[in-house]
């Protein structure tokens, strides 16, 4: 049974980046972390201060900067973070997981808006002179007409804001976010996303990697560069010894095996050199956005790799289908089984680039995929051709007027059935050449099939 990999030669690799590189410019942009390398940052002890709104917001922003970089230390900073938030109105902090969960997502979303109010949101706010001389219960820290910075980003915002940040001192010289904050933080965080980070983000290049080359000793990149060479040591090395037993497996004629070696050669290399290159990065001194960058970069290589190995399976499912389909007699099973292995492709392609966009770079897809709905219209419009393909070949392949491997005559020309595709049919003529017949023709005209004649 011969058929064709025309997906399969086209490769997974470049047609998930391609698909990430689309959502990426159709999607908004994720909200930017704070985060610093966990291996490098200063560690400085995690102190709780709520005696004013500075203090608050102070303690607040540094310790959901620590727990979003995850070191040992991020349960107590995920505590002293929503310790500077007045949950006396709901329920008891932490009732239960869920809980929890929704609390953590609140405290990032707010940290995000503040973020994007103001660079040094602190300095914007009373200390506790200020508050005890003003005699205040509660502080507006957004919006806050008075400040130009504000007033700046209100500009850009364009519309008047859901639900304003205030901190509200909950008993004598003890300050917090309010509760409404809290509950308004999810529309007031939609609204913000279209504005640009103020602290920590929108440097240029040279601002961003600037601490990198000035923090990071000699020492720190001939590590770097050390890892990098034995990672790709280590992949190729992996990757010939896995193509080797292949070889052996096609030795033996145990196609299923050697389909299993071979399929893990090219993602084992890949995820050898993405750990080579992640053990190295812990010796470079990366702050901020870069250190987030370099992890969403570490972790879609890794996303590459198993989607890869799992796009190589396929060939498996084929080779097991395919000796299923030659214990029958049908020929229908011929004609279905590399329309199967396409569909499988094509379904791990959009699955992992899906992930890739969601997870990974934190792009919103859901607006995308509901656009879908309307985008989906204008595309049947646009592509009635192809669809009376699609219908054409389910009648083909019901109705059965030839199979791969026949001899028809369609028109004036005469050759043997190739391939039966969902928009078309391959069929090679007398003479060598290759003719491609949508399959709505087939409806339209008669064919001969001298085969079954």
């Amino acid at each position: 049974m011969r058929m064709s990999h025309g997906i399969g030669r086209i490769g997974f690799l470049p047609m998930v980046l391609g698909v990430v590189l689309v959502l990426g410019v159709v999607c908004p942009p994720p909200a930017a972390a704070q985060t610093t390398n966990p291996t490098t940052a200063e560690e400085t002890p995690l102190e709780s201060d709520l005696s004013s709104p500075a203090a608050t917001m102070r303690t607040f922003r540094r310790a959901v900067q620590r727990a979003q970089e995850l070191r040992p230390d991020a349960r107590q900073a995920w505590e002293i973070a929503l310790g500077c938030i007045d949950m006396s109105a709901g329920p008891s902090s932490g009732s239960t997981a869920e809980d929890a969960v929704s609390r953590r997502l609140a405290a990032q979303k707010l940290l995000d808006v503040i973020d994007r109010v103001a660079s040094d949101p602190a300095n914007e706010l009373p200390d506790a002179q200020r508050a005890a001389a003003a005699e205040l219960d509660a502080y507006v820290f957004f919006p806050q007409p008075s400040s130009a910075g504000q007033r700046r980003v209100l500009g850009k915002l364009g519309k008047s804001v859901s639900q304003p940040i205030v901190l509200v001192q909950t008993s004598p010289g003890t300050w917090k976010f309010s509760q409404r904050t809290i509950e308004g933080i999810d529309v007031l965080h939609e609204q913000m996303l279209a504005l640009p980070v103020l602290s920590g983000g929108g440097q240029p290049v040279s601002a961003l990697l600037g601490p990198t080359f000035d923090r990071t000793r000699t020492w720190g990149w001939l590590a770097l560069a050390g890892a990098i060479f034995l990672g790709l040591l280590a992949g190729k090395v992996v990757a010939t010894v896995l193509r080797n037993a292949g070889k052996r497996m096609h030795s033996h004629k145990w196609a299923g095996r050697k389909i299993l070696f071979d399929a893990a050669a090219g993602p084992a290399n890949l995820a050898l050199i993405t750990l080579g290159l992640a053990i190295g990065m812990r010796f470079i001194y990366m702050d901020g956005a870069v250190a987030t960058l370099s992890l969403k970069v570490i972790a879609f290589l890794y996303l590459i790799a198993v989607g890869w190995y799992l796009y190589n399976l396929v060939d498996l499912i084929s080779l097991l289908l395919g000796k299923f389909a030659e214990r029958s007699d049908s020929k229908l099973d011929d004609m279905v089984l590399p329309l199967i292995t396409k569909t499988l492709r094509i379904f791990l392609i959009v699955v992992f680039s899906l992930m890739a966009a969601q997870n990974v770079f934190g792009l919103d897809i859901t607006g995308w995929l509901a656009g879908l709905g309307i985008a989906g219209l204008a595309v049947s419009l646009a592509a009635q051709d192809s669809f009376r393909n699609l219908f054409g070949s389910v009648t083909v392949f019901f109705d059965k007027p030839f199979a791969v491997g026949d001899f028809i005559r369609y028109g004036d020309q005469s050759g043997t059935i190739e391939e039966i595709g969902f928009r078309s049919t391959r069929v090679r003529l007398i003479d060598g050449a290759v003719m491609t017949v949508p399959n709505m023709k087939f409806g339209d005209d008669s064919v001969v099939n001298i085969t079954r004649s």
